[in-house]
């Protein structure tokens, strides 16, 4: 016999054990929700910085740092461009994380970044951009908290809380 035939008497027999009530389908893992709770700690590596006249201040910046992924430890690097007038304004980055074991996740957010007396805060929207390894086809939105004292540059506490269709890495 050969492998079509084979192939679509198995499905047939599924189907039928289906319809009979005899099967329990059980998901894979991957299949599984899961709330994310991301703790990053961050410190600049780089920055292209333009400060212009009137209070304005735009430019990218590229930090790297390690933090925890609901417990789990994880690396992390994060690319970002920001626009400030008189130190507030809108600013955008994308964040790889990195597990133990290799596996990768982008994350990618939009906030608005507000200073109160010498610290400067930063809230707004995250989503996954997609994953590699266990993290392949991880998706998912929530939100992003940061925080710094003092200037731009200065080492960043970013915050994610975020549900996702996989489990968080072990």
């Amino acid at each position: 016999m050969n492998r079509l035939i084979q192939r679509v008497l198995v499905a047939v027999a599924l189907v039928a054990a289906l319809l009979a009530g005899g099967v329990t389908v059980a998901l894979p893992a991957h299949a599984a929700s899961g709330k994310q709770h991301i703790v990053l700690k961050l410190q600049l590596d780089s920055m292209n910085r333009h400060d212009m006249d009137g209070g304005m201040i735009y430019g990218t910046v590229h930090f790297v740092g390690n933090g925890t992924w609901n417990g789990a430890p994880v690396s992390a690097e994060w690319d970002g461009a920001f626009a400030y007038m008189n130190g507030e304004g809108p600013g955008s980055a994308q964040i790889t994380i990195t597990t133990k074991d290799g596996a990768k996740a982008g994350i990618a957010f939009n906030s608005h970044t507000t200073v109160s007396d010498s610290t400067t805060t930063f809230v707004g929207p995250s989503r996954f951009l997609g994953g590699t390894g266990s993290l392949a086809g991880i998706s998912g939105k929530g939100t992003m908290k940061g925080v710094r004292s003092g200037k731009i540059g200065n080492p960043l506490t970013i915050t994610i809380n975020t549900s996702s269709n996989l489990p968080a890495p072990k």
